[in-house]
């Protein structure tokens, strides 16, 4: 370590290793992201990468957003960075062809006789806690939501590898569009000329 801690200075660590300050002007300064609670969005499902949730913000602070999955307990909401590329304005799934998980209700559930199912509510057994080698998992012993699971510590997912791995075939409700949109936060699409 260095050796006098309590006396720090830049300007001498600096010189002693012989390198530069990285420039101020370097760093970008975030704008404010202008979520409020209450504004509705889809976020990609961090303990689950390939399902992307109607969720709602909860809870904001100055580069952060605190999300909730609509339908789901509040031990699954977290925070993540306002400009993650992990979430999406309202209509984003339709329109590039994701399948959107709608809300979950208990009532929604239909279980077929002699079928194993995964214990926990809201999930369908999509997705495992070890990651994408696995498509699904039918007990809490696999399920990346049950409370055995839920303070894991969490791998970071390749959602595509994981797509790729399962043969996830789109949703056939939605359709890749002729025309390319662009979303504002209002969830209003803007058609974008895609000829070159």
């Amino acid at each position: 370590g260095y050796p006098d801690p309590e006396n720090f200075s830049w300007t001498e660590y600096l010189e002693a290793t012989q390198t530069n300050a990285v420039p101020a002007k370097v760093f970008k300064v975030r704008t404010p992201h202008g979520f409020l609670p209450s504004m509705r969005l889809e976020a990609v499902d961090r303990r689950n990468p390939r399902l992307i949730r109607v969720a709602t913000v909860i809870d904001v602070d100055d580069q952060r957003v605190k999300v909730h999955f609509d339908g789901w307990d509040h031990k699954y909401d977290y925070w993540m960075d306002a400009d993650s590329p992990d979430i999406h304005p309202i209509g984003w799934c339709d329109i590039t062809g994701h399948p959107l998980e709608i809300p979950y209700r208990a009532n929604d559930v239909k279980i077929l006789p002699g079928q194993a199912v995964c214990p926990t509510p809201g999930c369908r057994g999509i997705g495992h806690i070890r990651g994408p080698r696995y498509s699904g998992h039918h007990s809490a012993f696999g399920c990346p939501y049950s409370d055995m699971n839920l303070k894991k510590e969490a791998t970071l997912h390749d959602r595509l590898r994981e797509q790729t791995q399962a043969n996830l075939e789109p949703d056939s409700s939605h359709s890749k569009p002729k025309n390319l949109c662009s979303l504002n936060f209002n969830g209003k699409h803007e058609m974008v000329n895609s000829q070159p």
